[in-house]
């Protein structure tokens, strides 16, 4: 769905409608929710992987505030999301630098491409649920998303 289409324009005013008519507990799992109808649009394949990610960044947060900033938990949780992040990003990358230095030492060995398309906006959400569990355990937000303390430059 483009952002310039009669289809996008009568989403967006649903939404919109949504979250001003639901009570307030309901608006952030509304959006939530309406966020993952959008994205699946473009390509319901990769709902799986921001819908992963979310659970991972959630589960982690949780796990982080309710154990008392449990750094295994923080480093796992980034790891995950980047090794989703350098998956679809670097594989064919790597493939390719590998083959190439196969090729190189005179060894015939090849490596197929895989064909994978990259889902739209990985990085940026990749980053943000980063961003979210670093503050979770830096005490700067909650899981619920609430600012505990201002960031201090």
């Amino acid at each position: 769905m483009l952002f310039n289409s009669l289809a996008y324009v009568n989403f967006f005013v649903i939404i919109f409608a949504l979250h001003w008519m639901l009570p307030d507990k309901c608006r952030i799992p509304m959006l939530l929710i309406a966020s993952y109808v959008f994205y699946s649009m473009w390509n319901v394949k990769y709902l799986l992987l921001i819908v992963g990610i979310t659970v991972v960044a959630y589960v982690a947060g949780l796990l982080i505030e309710t154990v008392a900033h449990y750094k295994t938990v923080l480093i796992a949780s980034i790891v995950a999301c980047l090794l989703c992040l350098f998956g679809f990003k670097y594989t064919n990358f790597f493939i390719g630098s590998i083959g190439d230095l196969l090729k190189a030492c005179s060894l015939p060995i090849t490596f197929p491409y895989i064909d994978v398309i990259l889902p739209v906006g990985i990085s940026f959400y990749t980053f943000q649920a980063i961003g979210y569990i670093i503050d979770v355990y830096n005490g700067r937000t909650n899981i619920k998303g609430e600012t505990v303390r201002k960031l201090t430059v």
